[in-house]
């Protein structure tokens, strides 16, 4: 009996300039050479077992600790986790939404890994590639994936068939699933990414913890990419009155995409403004002191 294709790949290429890379030091300054190992035994338990992603939760996080040994208790591997995702080492978006750990850079050397299979099983919700460029995805490794939703796996939904707001099998409407909440028809790509381009555009404000009806209507009512509102999600960032620090009132992901908010934000109504020159101020614009001077206002009557 021939044995099952197993998810997972057998190994995975590690970087010769790994250990120099600013956020592995960062990770290193702030954990030690624990910090490193609890790392690079995450990277291997998510390669071993799905290729690509690892589902976190407390168990997980104990289980992990007896994996590591070295005196490593849970706490410390919970810090670490912590310490990735705050440097995007893992997506926090993604993790965010679903709880789960995984990033771009992990995908993408999954796919290579995996290029020479007949099928590639994806998760469409915890995707975080541009399937139109090479350097994420080859042409001829996007033909053989076959996305998946959470609780449908084996209700697989070809890429090339299927608009780019994908939606989940009909079949499974009848179980209120978390993913038709999470990734809603008419979206331009799950809402996972939008998240993700909040939470990397904008690090002064503290990001959603859920997804409530009222705030995915406020996204997909503007029918745009995650990439097209992260233009103003950037713009949120440089205003020092949305950020708080100009005071302590800070907006929020709900308050931002609120249309009135959203139009006014595009328009620059929340824009830095420059001070205002002092009024006591002495102008030495000869120009402007004939224009608003009575010497200027009768020379120029003079003139006439």
């Amino acid at each position: 009996m021939a044995r099952p294709v197993k998810d997972g790949i057998d190994y995975f290429p590690l970087d010769t300039d790994f250990l120099i890379d600013d956020k592995i030091r960062l990770i290193k300054a702030e954990f030690g050479a624990k910090g490193i190992l609890i790392l690079i035994a995450l990277f291997c338990d998510i390669y071993r077992t799905t290729g690509y992603y690892k589902v976190w939760s407390e168990d997980a996080c104990f289980l992990m600790a007896d994996a590591v040994g070295c005196g490593c208790a849970s706490e410390n591997i919970r810090q670490v986790v912590l310490g990735c995702l705050r440097r995007s080492i893992f997506d926090n978006g993604v993790f965010k939404v679903f709880g789960v750990l995984t990033s771009a850079g992990i995908q993408r050397r999954y796919l290579r890994a995996v290029s020479t299979r007949d099928s590639i099983s994806m998760i469409k919700e915890y995707w975080l590639l541009d399937e139109n460029n090479k350097k994420d995805v080859q042409p001829s490794v996007l033909k053989k994936i076959a996305f998946l939703s959470i609780n449908s796996k084996k209700t697989p939904v070809s890429l090339e068939e299927t608009p780019d707001n994908l939606q989940i099998n009909p079949q499974s409407k009848a179980k209120e699933s978390k993913v038709k909440n999470i990734y809603t028809d008419g979206a331009k790509a799950p809402l996972g990414e939008y998240l993700s381009a909040f939470v990397s555009c904008c690090p002064s404000l503290t990001p959603p913890e859920a997804w409530t009806p009222k705030r995915k209507k406020l996204v997909l009512s503007k029918n745009l990419t995650p990439e097209q509102m992260a233009e103003v999600f950037r713009r949120v960032e440089a205003s020092d009155f949305l950020t708080g620090r100009t005071g302590t009132w800070k907006a929020d992901f709900e308050w931002i995409l609120d249309p009135d908010h959203w139009q006014r934000i595009k328009e620059g109504y929340y824009d830095n403004r420059k001070p205002a020159k002092s009024a006591s101020a002495p102008s030495f614009d000869l120009d402007e002191y004939e224009r608003t001077s009575s010497f200027g206002y009768f020379a120029k009557g003079d003139a006439k």
